[in-house]
């Protein structure tokens, strides 16, 4: 197991794609944990410090802010049962079968990033269009990547909560 610690200070920025069911646990505090597997466009330039913008449906917009406190490099077979109750599954057998229908796993070596987040703003009741933040991506500029955006991002949807 690898944990991946920041020199760098400045945050940045990422678009997070997952399950709505993913996002409400996230913002409800009941799932501290999001599983990706390494091949994941960018994945390997998250760190902790940098903030993510919760996204299920891109027509939808941004549902909550959440911030990246950890990040820990696993193998599936490495991966334990608490972990994946951390990440939202009754079970580690749970989380294979969630992984098997979205990565196809090939190997139970196959590496996983598992980013700790603490939810940081619920926009569910008002979320934020991208184009409202300048964003002009869809659905398919954002399926299996995590997408960097500017900083500011977050300025523009605190102005839109007030």
């Amino acid at each position: 197991m690898m944990s991946r610690r920041s020199t760098d200070t400045s945050p940045r920025v990422w678009i997070l794609l997952t399950k709505r069911k993913f996002v409400d646990m996230i913002l409800d505090g009941q799932k501290l944990i999001e599983i990706r597997w390494e091949g994941t466009q960018n994945l390997d330039k998250l760190k902790p410090g940098d903030y993510v913008l919760l996204i299920a449906k891109v027509a939808d917009g941004v549902l909550g802010i959440a911030k990246i406190v950890d990040i820990l490099v696993k193998t599936l077979n490495e991966i334990t049962d608490e972990e994946a109750k951390l990440a939202g599954f009754s079970s580690k057998a749970e989380l294979l079968k969630e992984l098997q229908k979205i990565y196809q796993i090939k190997s139970l070596d196959e590496k996983y990033y598992l980013i700790k987040l603490v939810p940081l703003l619920d926009l569910r009741l008002s979320p934020v269009k991208l184009s409202r933040l300048g964003i002009d991506l869809s659905y398919w500029d954002i399926k299996g990547k995590i997408v960097s955006v500017p900083l500011s991002a977050i300025k523009k949807i605190l102005r839109y909560v007030k």
